[in-house]
């Protein structure tokens, strides 16, 4: 994506996909450090890259339904704002479907180790 802060090397570690289908709602820049993805209540999101779930649950005010995979030492994707929680602590998998789609869409974020 454009204006990335990542350079092609530092994400040579990682291999991600797209965790759902939808319009770029907004984009990642230096102040934000994820993007939003338009959603329909009931589109799937998966697993954007292979790691296991560190948090899923709504206890941290401001993101609703959240899951955080931890996908290594150095890179963590969350997902915010879901509907329902389709998977729980200890899971692991690349496009296992992570989540209902809020109807608002999901922001998405991938941390970098470092970076956040």
């Amino acid at each position: 994506m454009g204006g990335s802060v990542f350079t092609q090397s530092a994400l040579a570690s990682i291999n991600l996909i797209w965790p759902s289908n939808g319009q770029i709602l907004s984009k990642f820049d230096s102040n934000k450090k994820g993007i939003q993805i338009a959603g329909v209540l009931g589109t799937p999101v998966v697993a954007a890259a292979n790691g296991r779930v560190v948090y899923a649950g709504n206890t941290l005010k401001g993101y609703g339904n959240l899951i955080i995979l931890k996908h290594d030492n150095t890179y963590l994707t969350t997902y915010a704002h879901n509907s329902k929680l389709l998977v729980k602590e200890g899971d692991t998998g690349l496009g296992k479907v992570v989540q209902g789609e809020g109807i608002l869409g999901i922001p998405f974020a991938l941390y970098i180790a470092g970076n956040g």
